[in-house]
């Protein structure tokens, strides 16, 4: 049976959840999957967790590597998968078991090249509430863009999506970075005719506390900034007319770095050693940004304190200095 999708999952250390997200894969609706584990380094069971399930599915194919990175582990599942289509579970979450089956048909009966599905959130035992409504929105290239950088019907994250195989020409993942979803995903829709969305659930992201993103500021999020410059650059030269969402999830996206700084970094110089560097990133392109009439005045006050490099904060009772 020659397998229709390739389901790539980067392993690493997550011995309590990987056999739920494993049954969620093996027991999906559509069984024409090749299932590929790339066990990143993992020091703990998950290995042999792996295996176990691979003498059990045939379908699945495990891959050892050096711990690398998650960017790394999706290369590696890239360059081994062999199916039409491809699609991304990250190992501490599920997914219900007709998610694929669901992606493959919208896609198909759309003519598109990404399919788009809805997606829950799980806070330890309690997960919220699914959509179960199908409805079909079908977008092409420059309005899916727009949707992507507006973020409100869909994101950059990967795992809730299923593109074919052809998106991921001329396209790897940034090893060594964190936010590898926001360097590639407009890639992906730039390699795409048209996309097909449903907000009907499919996919269960499992927040945890000790993720890299959940327990503290993590300093490769500066790194994001490497992605945004080249985001700036090609849509302002591919479709400049599509600047203003740019802009506005740039901003977005500055103010909540700044803000996860107030939260977590108890160290005074360190948390203004890190915002430094993000106004360093916004002063940048302050001028192209302030030129936008969408930005609400509390948006321009916390854009202006960035910019000028004194950031006030009466909530967190705390100010950042660059």
């Amino acid at each position: 049976m020659n397998p229709v999708i390739s389901v790539i999952v980067p392993v690493y250390n997550v011995e309590n959840y990987l056999e739920k997200c494993l049954s969620s894969i093996c027991n999906q609706t559509k069984k024409e999957l090749e299932i590929l584990l790339i066990n990143d380094g993992s020091t703990d069971n998950s290995p042999s967790i792996c295996e176990a399930f691979a003498k059990i599915d045939p379908r699945i194919i495990v891959i050892h590597q050096s711990s690398k990175g998650v960017s790394a582990a999706r290369n590696t599942g890239i360059k081994n998968a062999t199916g039409e289509m491809i699609g991304f579970v990250d190992s501490d979450d599920w997914i219900l078991p007709d998610m694929f089956e669901n992606l493959e048909n919208i896609l198909k009966e759309n003519d598109s090249d990404i399919s788009i599905c809805g997606y829950a959130r799980q806070f330890e035992d309690e997960v919220t509430q699914f959509r179960e409504a199908n409805r079909i929105l079908v977008l092409p290239q420059e309005d899916a863009l727009r949707e992507l950088f507006r973020g409100k019907i869909y994101r950059f994250a990967l795992w809730n999506k299923l593109y074919r195989r052809h998106c991921f020409n001329n396209i790897t993942f940034p090893e060594g970075r964190i936010h590898e979803d926001l360097a590639v995903s407009y890639k992906l829709f730039l390699n795409a005719k048209r996309i097909v969305n449903t907000p009907k659930t499919g996919y269960i992201y499992r927040y945890r506390e000790k993720s890299i993103l959940t327990t503290k500021f993590h300093k490769g999020r500066i790194d994001s900034y490497k992605a945004w410059d080249e985001i700036i650059n090609t849509i302002n030269d591919i479709y400049p007319q599509l600047m203003r969402e740019v802009w506005m999830r740039f901003v977005w996206w500055s103010i909540d770095n700044v803000q996860t700084i107030l939260r977590e970094i108890t160290d005074k110089q360190d948390a203004n050693e890190q915002f430094a560097r993000i106004s360093c990133e916004v002063r940048k392109h302050f001028k192209d940004i302030s030129k936008s009439k969408q930005l609400s005045w509390k948006v321009k006050l916390q854009l202006l304190m960035i910019n000028y490099q004194c950031y006030i904060s009466a909530k967190n009772k705390k100010i950042l200095r660059g």
